[in-house]
């Protein structure tokens, strides 16, 4: 597979995905995610495993007016084995009887697992700010913080990537 391929194919499991919201389909949803997928929401601890992730999912399928949008921007490894996606999205739902637009972005790491691309890590935030009453009080947990004058070497971050990733932004839409 060529990389355009392989962008082509991820374009069309993100069609497979947004139609699996539309339609409310969780078997559709559990075929997107690795059996050791990672899944971090807004506001919730991790979820760990293929189960975990669908868990989660069939709490927002419980909403029959959810809807997602997602805007994927998709570059791929050099060695062609993991993609990843930095995107946006709108969630639609109803609040209080009111129509809702939450929009936000989310970064989702694609791998090939057996015959086909699977998510491997799915985590996503919005962008509405947290109100200070609603944010969560955190105690017991080590702040690890770098000096000013340090710097983080990109290329700890970036091993698996070579030093100019390729890119597509491919705007989704349901039509």
């Amino acid at each position: 597979m060529t990389e355009q391929d392989i962008l082509d194919h991820l374009l069309s499991r993100y069609d497979v995905w947004m139609t699996a919201v539309a339609e409310k389909d969780i078997d559709a949803i559990a075929s997107i995610y690795a059996s050791d997928a990672v899944y971090m929401p807004p506001g919730q601890p991790r979820h760990v495993g293929k189960e975990a992730v669908v868990a989660v999912w069939r709490t927002y399928f419980t909403r029959p007016d959810f809807n997602a949008l997602y805007t994927p921007s998709l570059t791929v490894s050099a060695s062609l084995d993991i993609a990843y996606d930095v995107g946006s999205y709108v969630v639609s739902l109803t609040r209080d009887g009111e129509p809702v637009d939450i929009h936000g972005k989310y970064v989702v790491i694609w791998k090939k697992e057996k015959s086909d691309w699977v998510v491997a890590v799915d985590i996503d935030n919005t962008d509405h700010p947290v109100q200070p009453s609603a944010a969560p009080e955190v105690s017991g947990v080590d702040v690890i913080s770098q000096a000013p004058n340090e710097s983080v070497s990109p290329t700890k971050i970036s091993a698996h990537f070579d030093e100019t990733p390729r890119s597509i932004v491919a705007p989704h839409s349901n039509e």
